[in-house]
């Protein structure tokens, strides 16, 4: 706000000519990214002059998001259905505002326990088997908001599977069965290791074609 007992000559912002609505001023300025000077300059019609000055910081960029864990349609073998999230954030400009962070997996908001720091989220999040989705948005102290999101498959670990025979004759056959779908790509291979064998005598083959096997 500007107020005079004697009418303005002029008002200028940096320079520029502002307009003037009673008390009230306003001007349009071109700043560039980062920390800048603002100088007011008022003139009443006597030219006596006033002057005041402050600085603002000018930011039009949204914070670095990024999602270093879980990777986007990545399948996920941990047991018992741990899941580490590492999420990273950083603004150069204004700073990030901590308090703006929202996440959400499958729909449900919050920080499900993860440290959070000025620079990320980090941490482990227990997950049923499954496909989830992670969204993640952040705003600076503009504010200027970033999003990001992952979704990926949390896959069922197969416990040990006990054979009912211990000892095989050479030449001798066995068979194992493990069956494991997952529900977006059955292309998804499944490992068995037999332990006692030598890697030379290890022999596994899957029959039938891409799905349930």
């Amino acid at each position: 706000t500007v107020a005079s007992l004697l009418p303005l000559a002029s008002l200028k912002v940096n320079g520029v000519d502002a307009s003037v609505d009673g008390i009230n001023w306003s001007a349009l300025l071109v700043l560039s990214e980062g920390s800048a000077a603002i100088t007011v300059e008022a003139v009443d019609e006597l030219g006596r002059t006033a002057v005041v000055s402050f600085e603002v910081i000018a930011d039009g960029t949204p914070p670095r998001l990024e999602i270093l864990a879980p990777v986007h349609a990545a399948t996920i073998l941990r047991d018992p259905g741990l899941v580490d999230i590492d999420l990273r954030f950083v603004d150069d400009i204004s700073g990030v505002d901590i308090n703006s962070i929202v996440l959400s997996i499958d729909g449900q908001v919050g920080l499900f326990g993860l440290a959070l720091s000025s620079e990320g989220l980090t941490g482990a999040v227990r997950l049923a088997p499954g496909v989830h989705e992670l969204r993640i948005s952040v705003s600076d102290r503009v504010p200027n908001t970033a999003t990001a999101g992952a979704g990926f498959f949390v896959a069922a670990l197969l416990r040990t599977v006990t054979l009912d025979k211990t000892e095989l004759c050479e030449g001798e056959s066995v068979q194992v069965s493990v069956l494991a779908e997952h529900p977006t790509d059955p292309s998804i291979a499944v490992g068995v290791d037999i332990q006692g064998l030598e890697l030379s005598s290890r022999h596994l083959q899957f029959r039938g074609g891409p799905g349930a096997r």
